[in-house]
Order: structure tokens, then sequence, then C-alpha cells
């Protein structure tokens, strides 16, 4: 599983994501408009970027083109990855793009969002998987947890 957690500062349509070595491995996410989106996907493990962006004006469509950026981010089997936070920021037809290891922000879309998976899963961090503090944050938590429960 992944979280895929997009941000968009402008309008935006849709977004690709591509399966690295796959000749089928890219997703197509809808993105309607301006805002936070947050994905939850089932993906096979590997490596993936995202490749591109199409934003639609009346009756026109602009493709922004992403494969020269370094968007990059992997999924592990059986984890629950944490694939960074994707910024979009439009100006008519210019933009800029960044995809940025934020695992505390996706860690609070999870709980907000998806609160029973943090039990059932490990997470991994497909940007930075050496990272700590995924690990950190979630032994915090349990810690806190526990001490309210003896307080009760």
């Amino acid at each position: 599983l992944a979280i895929i957690a997009f941000y968009a500062h402008g309008a935006v349509t849709s977004g690709r994501i591509n399966r690295l070595g796959s000749l089928t491995g890219s997703i197509e996410l809808e993105l309607p408009g301006s805002g936070e989106h947050v994905r939850l996907l089932k993906l096979p493990a590997g490596e993936y970027e995202w490749q591109r962006l199409r934003q639609e004006w009346a009756f026109s469509k602009y493709f922004f083109n992403l494969g020269h950026r370094d968007l990059r981010f992997s999924v592990f089997p059986g984890k629950l990855n944490v694939t960074g936070v994707f910024i979009y920021e439009s100006q008519g037809r210019y933009a800029s793009t960044s995809l940025n290891d934020r695992p505390a922000i996706v860690l609070r879309l999870i709980e907000q969002r998806f609160p029973e998976l943090l039990d059932r899963f490990e997470l991994a961090n497909g940007m930075v998987p050496e990272d700590r503090f995924i690990d950190v944050y979630l032994a915090e938590k349990r810690s806190i947890e526990a001490e309210r429960q003896r307080d009760e």
C-alpha cells in the first residue's frame, strides 16, 4: 500500500505516476482542482516517479512532463509506504513541482483518514528508507497512549 499526498496550488486535472521498468505500470490520478488530495493505493513493489501533470482550460489541455525531475519514491512489499508530499504550484501555463520527504505530514494524514492501518501495517519511508523518523514517532505515540491508559 502507498499513501500519495498531493497538494495543488492552482488548477490541475490529473497526475501520472510511472512504475520504473514496467511498460504497463503507470497510474493516472484524477485530481479535481486545487487543494489537498490524499490517495491510498495498492501498488506492486518497485520504484516509481511522477511522470506528468495535466491541466484543462476551457477547450485546451496542457501537459507538464516531469521526467527530467527527480520525483521518485519506492514501494516496499507488505508495508504501508509513505511516498512523500508532492506539491504543485501554477500560474496560468507555468508551474513548479516538488516531492518532499515530510513523513510527519503524511503520518498525520494517515492518523486522520486511515487510523486502522497504523496497527495493521509496518510503515516504510519510500523516499528515504534509512530515515528513522517514523519509528521514533510511532514509539513516542505508543508511549503516550500507554501513559494515558495507566492514568485512567
